[in-house]
């Protein structure tokens, strides 16, 4: 099978590109990048550039650059603050997850997974959560047999670029998490490799309709 992701390069992108190389099930991982060399070599692996219009542009002409695959895989995300404003973070939160999910369905996706975020509600006072869970009812109404949400909450793991908030958030994580009940430990934090595996293998499961995974969830009985 071939599996196809957008937002490799991020942190949750590359845990799940390294989950993909070591399944046997998969024979060829496509990935969207920005710039050719962006991921490194690997047999398995076939980089795709993402054109200046992004995915508005492959979504009008779908068959054009490769990709075509079984599964799909979504990783796509900013913050409010480095994408500036609202405006700005909707145009990656919604409108180029959308656009993926519906370039995914006119290829004839069997799979789609999407990596949002914990308190996604369409009824949310919080910008943020609402345009997740806007970007998830899009995408349950497209044609594709599994679709799967998994909302993670703090991400845990090590991102290339530098957010001391967020650090600072992990490292507070990190020092209580041995005093906290179970469940309240997954609600605050979801470790990187466990959101990617499990979206991974949930997927590859193929159950049909659309599935959500909450961050309490997340390595409870995986």
């Amino acid at each position: 099978m071939i599996a196809l992701i957008a937002g490799a390069t991020g942190l949750t992108g590359s845990a799940l590109l390294e989950v993909l190389k070591n399944k046997p099930e998969i024979s060829r991982i496509r990935a969207i990048v920005r710039k050719p060399g962006a991921l490194g070599a690997h047999e398995k692996l076939e980089e795709v550039v993402l054109p200046g219009g992004g995915y508005a542009a492959l979504l009008k002409e779908p068959r054009a650059a490769g990709l075509k695959a079984d599964l799909y895989f979504c990783a796509l995300g900013t913050t409010h603050k480095k994408a500036g404003s609202k405006q700005a973070f909707r145009a990656v939160d919604y409108d180029a997850v959308a656009d993926f999910a519906r370039l995914a369905e006119a290829e004839g996706a069997k799979a789609f997974g999407l990596v949002s975020a914990s308190g996604a509600s369409l009824r949310s006072p919080f910008h943020y959560s609402r345009v997740k869970a806007e970007a998830e009812d899009a995408i349950a109404k497209l044609a594709i047999p599994t679709k799967v949400f998994i909302r993670p909450s703090l991400l845990i793991g090590e991102r290339k670029e530098s957010r001391p908030a967020e650090r600072l958030s992990i490292d507070i994580w990190k020092g209580i998490r041995s005093f906290m009940p179970e469940r309240m430990e997954r609600e605050l934090g979801s470790p990187i490799e466990e959101v990617a595996r499990i979206l991974v293998e949930t997927c590859l499961r193929f159950q049909p309709g659309t599935q959500v995974i909450e961050a309490r969830e997340i390595g409870k009985n995986q």
